[in-house]
Order: C-alpha cells, then structure tokens, then sequence
C-alpha cells in the first residue's frame, strides 16, 4: 500500500451521481439487500481515473492484474455512499474479499487516499511478508488480508527477479560500485507504477541502495 492522491471527481459521476443516487434509494426500500448498478459506479469513466490514481494497481495490496471498483465503506453499511466519489476505490479480486465492517471498520484501518496518512509509517517488510509498525497497520493486514498464500507468493516473485538483477551485478564488480544504469534498474522497483513498491522501498533502503 502507497499513498493514493485523488484525483478530480470524473464527468459522469459528477453529472449522474444524484439521479443513480436516488434511483438505488428507491430499490432499497423495496429491498434492503438491493446492490448498486456496477454499470454506473464502475463507469469506463470511472475505473480509467482510478487507474490513473494507482497506476493500475490494487489501492491496497499494490498487486497488478484484474481489478474493480470497490466501496471503501460498504453498501451494506453505507448505501447512500454508493456513488460518492471518495468512497470508490480500486480493488483485486482478493482484497475485495476484505473482512467486513463490523468486524475490522476501516476507521481503524490505514487508509491510502488519506493525505495525512503514510502507509509506510503503519506497514513494513522483512523480504516478501508484511508486517506492522502500528495497530492500525496491524488491521490493515488483517482486513484486506495481506498475507494471503497468493499474494506472498506473488511478492516472492517478483522480488526473486529484482534478486537475479542484484546478482548479476554483484558478479560484474559489485552493487556497492555499479553504473548509474544498473542503480537506475534497481531502484525503479520503488517507483509508484511498479507492483509492491512499498515493500521494495523498504528493501533497497535496507541495502542502503538510493538514487543518485
């Protein structure tokens, strides 16, 4: 998890978000299990500036693939929240799958588009698992279920390629001495548009590897 900066609320939300709005309200008092058209809080419109705010990636484990508009609070819980712009968010399959409120609320939770909050102060890493620094990083491992076997091994993946790099450039004279195109390699695994840069933050800090 990385900071996400939102971006400004798209067209079709700023412009539909009343009348879908009320129309849902209408279906749930006929059926309070009634969910929201995803047509419309997923709009094309929609999931494209999400993307564009998490560079593609999940918003909480920083995976890439498949993802879906995801209500930050429930509709359960939140139904009048189901098309306000700050309440979506995006998601993998597997984070979708998050505790539900009542059992861990997101209040208690690390809450990436928070621009008073780092994630990096709550969650850290010891190689391809995630640890806290907090209890509230400690709930945030537990409700969007951050140590699941799929996305360690994932984790492990990627970092065993960023290893391979390390290690053919330890055999042609050394890390500690390598050309600003080989640091260059190294450290782009930190960058925002890379999967798990958080945990390769943390890695390249403790080898003490930085741009220069």
């Amino acid at each position: 998890m990385i900071p996400v900066r939102r971006l400004e609320e798209p067209t079709i939300l700023a412009e539909k978000k009343a009348e879908w709005q009320a129309k849902y309200d209408e279906r749930r008092a006929a059926n309070p299990k009634a969910r929201p058209e995803s047509k419309q809080y997923a709009h094309r419109q929609v999931v494209e500036t999400l993307e564009a705010m998490s560079h593609r990636k999940c918003f909480y484990c920083e995976g890439e693939g498949k993802m879906t508009v995801d209500h930050y609070i429930e509709v359960a819980e939140r139904g009048d929240l189901a098309f306000t712009w700050e309440n979506l968010y995006l998601a993998c399959a597997g984070c979708q799958e998050k505790v539900p409120n009542t059992s861990i609320p997101v209040t208690d939770c690390v809450d990436p588009c928070d621009p008073a909050t780092n994630p990096a102060d709550n969650l850290k890493f010891e190689a391809e698992f995630i640890s806290f620094r907090t209890p509230r990083g400690e709930q945030t491992i537990k409700k969007y279920r951050l140590r699941r076997e799929m996305l360690v091994s994932e984790r492990r993946r990627i970092l065993q390629r960023f290893n391979a790099e390390l290690i053919k450039i330890s055999e042609t004279g050394g890390w500690r001495t390598m050309s600003p195109m080989e640091r260059h390699r190294l450290v782009r695994y930190r960058q925002p548009d890379c999967p798990f840069s958080l945990m390769f933050s943390a890695y390249l800090d403790e080898l003490q590897i930085a741009e220069r």
